[in-house]
């Protein structure tokens, strides 16, 4: 907490969604165990968790500002 900002821990919490998402797959296979599919309510549940971490801390707007 000392040496990280509050964007970059929110940053880093939330993805582990997104690497959750992605391994399951992959490590179900390697273990022989029955994969969970990707599907598109977890895809955009995902992305919703990410896109609300990123507009809470104000990166979107900062990108935003930055385009124009």
């Amino acid at each position: 907490q000392r040496y990280v900002s509050a964007l970059n821990t929110s940053l880093i919490f939330s993805t582990e969604v997104v690497i959750t998402l992605l391994l399951s797959p992959l490590l179900a296979n390697f273990l022989h165990m029955e994969a969970s599919p990707i599907t598109p309510v977890k895809l955009i549940g995902c992305i919703i968790i990410v896109v609300g971490v990123l507009s809470s801390d104000g990166t979107l707007q900062h990108l935003a500002r930055r385009k124009k």
